[in-house]
């Protein structure tokens, strides 16, 4: 069974922009996949990996686990629709999985940026306990 709970993030003015440089080069970066595949027409993550991994990580400055995760974000956009060449906005979803986001307390988890690790605040309802050892992943869409 999955838990989905809401949660908001309470980043400092510091955190909050490092947060937001790490969305736009991730985006920026799914731009550049997005042309290679549209390009070749190769749409399976697979093959755009083998191709583009050490590229994107050395041009965007991305992590591995970010750089593995923006190519499955491209990948799945043109699984749903091959038609028309993929844009993606600078503040476009990154979807955090346990390596890029930990939480580490009730109130605080850590965040992997462009910088490295930011431990920031945050909060959720109260309706439902949480309970941490069925924390797997977090979507943030924006802040």
């Amino acid at each position: 069974m999955l838990l989905t709970v809401k949660t908001k993030l309470h980043p400092t003015k510091d955190q909050h922009l490092k947060l937001l440089r790490t969305m736009e080069r991730f985006n920026e970066a799914c731009n550049y996949v997005s042309e290679f595949a549209w390009r070749t027409k190769v749409f399976d993550k697979v093959t755009i990996q083998k191709n583009l991994y050490y590229d994107i990580r050395s041009q965007f400055g991305l992590s591995a686990q970010m750089t593995v995760r923006l190519v499955g974000k491209v990948s799945e956009s043109y699984l749903a629709d091959r038609s028309c060449y993929h844009e993606f906005k600078p503040h476009g979803a990154i979807i955090y999985d346990q390596r890029i986001l930990t939480i580490k307390t009730l109130d605080a988890c850590s965040i992997l940026t462009l910088e490295g690790r930011e431990k920031i605040s945050m909060s959720f309802g109260r309706s439902q306990p949480l309970d941490l050892k069925r924390v797997r992943g977090l979507l943030i869409s924006s802040l």
